[in-house]
C-alpha cells in the first residue's frame, strides 16, 4: 500500500483540495450536459417517457463517477514532491520567469497527516454504492418523478431534475472522496456514512455548481476528520516543544496558520498538547 502525501504547508492539502475542487466542477460540468441530452428523452408524446429519461440518466452516472474518483485518488495520493513540480511548472508558464520557477522550487517540507490506505477509489462509486443510496434520491426527486409521467410537460421536468441531479451528486461524490482522504484514508464510519456527511454539506437537488463545498471546510464541519487532523497536529507539535519547550501557544498558532490550518483546528490542536 502507498503512503498518501497530504501535507499542511507550502504545496499543500490546501493546494490539493483546490485542484480537487476544480475537478468535481468539470466533472459536474461534464455530467450536467450529459444528463440534458437524456433529459430530451422525456419530451417523447409517450406516457412515461419522462421518468423513464430520468432512470437512463442515473444509469449514465457511473462511469462519470468512477472517471472522476480515479482523478481526484490522482490528485490526494500524487507523491509531494511531484505534486508540487506540477503546480510549479505550471505557475512557470504563466510568468515566464525562469528565476521565480527556481525559487519557488525551494519548498517546505510541511507535515504529513495522512495514512495509509489500498482501495481502488474508481471502484466505490458502481452499482453497490448506488443500490445502497437508491432509496434515498428517490425520496429526494419524489413530487418531481410524479410530473414526469405527464406527457411533454414530464421532459421539462425530467430535464431539470436529470440537471440538478447530476450536478448534486458529482459534488456529493466529489466531497466523499475529498473527505476519505482529510480522514487520512478512511471513511467517516463507512462509505454510507460518508455519503450522509457529504449530503449534508452539499445541500439539497440543485444545479448549482461554482463554489458548491468548501473542501478546506471539511475538517471544521466534520467532527471526525477533525479530531483526525486534531491527532496528527499534535503529534508535529510535540515535536516541536521538545525542542523548543517555550513556544507560546500565539508561535504555535503562527506555524500553524502558516501551514493553512483551519483556526478551529488549530485551537484543538492548542487544547490537545497543552492538555
Amino acid at each position: 500500500m502507498a503512503s498518501i502525501g497530504l501535507e499542511y504547508g507550502v504545496y499543500d492539502l490546501t493546494s490539493r483540495n483546490r485542484a480537487a475542487s476544480q475537478s468535481i466542477a468539470r466533472y459536474a460540468t461534464l455530467h450536467g450536459g450529459t444528463d440534458v441530452a437524456l433529459g430530451l428523452l422525456g419530451f417523447l408524446p409517450i406516457p412515461g417517457a419522462g421518468p423513464l429519461s430520468m432512470v437512463a440518466a442515473l444509469c449514465a452516472q457511473i462511469p462519470i463517477y468512477t472517471g472522476m474518483a480515479g482523478e481526484l485518488q490522482s490528485i490526494y495520493q500524487k507523491p509531494s514532491m511531484d505534486f508540487e513540480v506540477q503546480r510549479i511548472l505550471g505557475s512557470g508558464i504563466r510568468t515566464g520567469s525562469a528565476l521565480e520557477l527556481g525559487k519557488e522550487l525551494v519548498i517546505d517540507p510541511g507535515i504529513d497527516i495522512a495514512v495509509h490506505a489500498g482501495i481502488d477509489m474508481s471502484q466505490q462509486f458502481g452499482q453497490s454504492f448506488f443500490q445502497e443510496i437508491g432509496g434515498e434520491i428517490a425520496r429526494e426527486l419524489a413530487a418531481g418523478f410524479a410530473l414526469a409521467f405527464i406527457p411533454i410537460l414530464g421532459g421539462f421536468v425530467s430535464t431539470g431534475l436529470d440537471l440538478a441531479l447530476a450536478v448534486t451528486m458529482t459534488w456529493r461524490v466529489g466531497t466523499m472522496v475529498s473527505m476519505y482522504y482529510q480522514n487520512g484514508g478512511a471513511w467517516v464510519g463507512d462509505r454510507h456514512e460518508t455519503y450522509e456527511r457529504a449530503k449534508e454539506l452539499t445541500g439539497g437537488v440543485s444545479i448549482e455548481n461554482t463554489g458548491r463545498v468548501n473542501l478546506d471546510g471539511i475538517p471544521s464541519k466534520v467532527e471526525r476528520v477533525k479530531n483526525y487532523q486534531v491527532s496528527k497536529l499534535a503529534e508535529f507539535v510535540d515535536s516541536l516543544l521538545e525542542v523548543a519547550p517555550d513556544l507560546t501557544d500565539n508561535k504555535i498558532r503562527s506555524k500553524l496558520q502558516g501551514m493553512g490550518v483551519p483556526a478551529d483546528v488549530i485551537e484543538g490542536v492548542i487544547r490537545r498538547v497543552r492538555g
